[in-house]
C-alpha cells in the first residue's frame, strides 16, 4: 500500500460532524459577552466620577485657600482692626464665605524680646473659610499671629 493511501475510500460526498448547525456564536454566549462588555464599562465611569469629584473638591480647596489668604492680607496691609465677614461670595457655582477673629494674645514668653519692645501687642489672626449648602458645609482654617 502506498504511504500517503489511506486503507478505505469514501463513496459519495464527504459529510461534516457538524454540517447541520451553523457557524457563529449562541445567544447565550452574545449575552454573557454584552454583560461583561457593560460591567466593564460601568466600573469604568464610576471610577472616572470618582475623579471629578475629587478634582472638584481639591479644586474647591485651592480657592478657599486663595480666598483666607487674601482676607488675611487685606486685614494686615490696611492696618485694620475690624473686617466685615462675608459669606455671599459666589464662584463657578459655589457659594463661599469666611470669617475673620482676631484676639490679643497674653502669653508672649516664646517671642524676641525686641518685637515685644515696641509696643505693639501680638494678636492671633483667623480667618475661617466655609463653602457648599447645608448639610455638607466645608470649611478651610488660617491663622497667622501678626504685631498690632
Amino acid at each position: 500500500m502506498p504511504p500517503n493511501k489511506l486503507p478505505f475510500e469514501f463513496k459519495g460526498q464527504a459529510r461534516s460532524v457538524c454540517s447541520d448547525f451553523q457557524s457563529g456564536f449562541t445567544l447565550l454566549e452574545a449575552l454573557v459577552a454584552i454583560t461583561i462588555v457593560g460591567v466593564t464599562f460601568s466600573l469604568i465611569l464610576a471610577g472616572l466620577s470618582g475623579v471629578g469629584r475629587t478634582s472638584a473638591r481639591a479644586n474647591e480647596h485651592m480657592i478657599a485657600h486663595q480666598l483666607a489668604v487674601f482676607v488675611l492680607d487685606q486685614f494686615e496691609t490696611n492696618q485694620l482692626d475690624q473686617v466685615n465677614d462675608a459669606d455671599d461670595l459666589i464662584y463657578r457655582g459655589v457659594r463661599f464665605g469666611y470669617k475673620l477673629k482676631f484676639d490679643t494674645l497674653e502669653d508672649t514668653d516664646s517671642f524676641p524680646l525686641s518685637a515685644l519692645r515696641s509696643g505693639r501687642r501680638l494678636k492671633n489672626v483667623r480667618v475661617e473659610v466655609f463653602w457648599g449648602e447645608q448639610p455638607n458645609l466645608q470649611s478651610y482654617v488660617l491663622s497667622t499671629i501678626l504685631f498690632r
